[in-house]
């Protein structure tokens, strides 16, 4: 390849990654994997924060299977 090839993938690869960056850049959080949410298909948890959906289900999914006794003992408390 020549310099001037090699030159022009390389700006080419940053300003598509620049381009990604400033995409995400923009988009909240999901609250559940911290992955970035697009707004247009987000759902919300029950705090009204952004979550995919995917990750909400599998949530609620585990929340199903596992024992309460083992829900409240997982939980950190604030006891001094």
């Amino acid at each position: 390849m020549t310099e001037r090839r090699i030159n022009h993938m390389t700006r080419a690869f940053i300003a598509e990654m620049s381009q990604k960056v400033s995409r995400h850049a923009a988009l909240p959080n999901c609250s559940i994997c911290n992955g970035p949410v697009d707004l247009r298909v987000a759902k919300t948890d029950e705090d009204g924060k952004g979550v995919h959906e995917e990750c909400y289900v599998r949530r609620m999914r585990l929340k199903e299977i596992t024992p309460p006794t083992q829900r409240l003992l997982g939980r950190r408390t604030n006891r001094s």
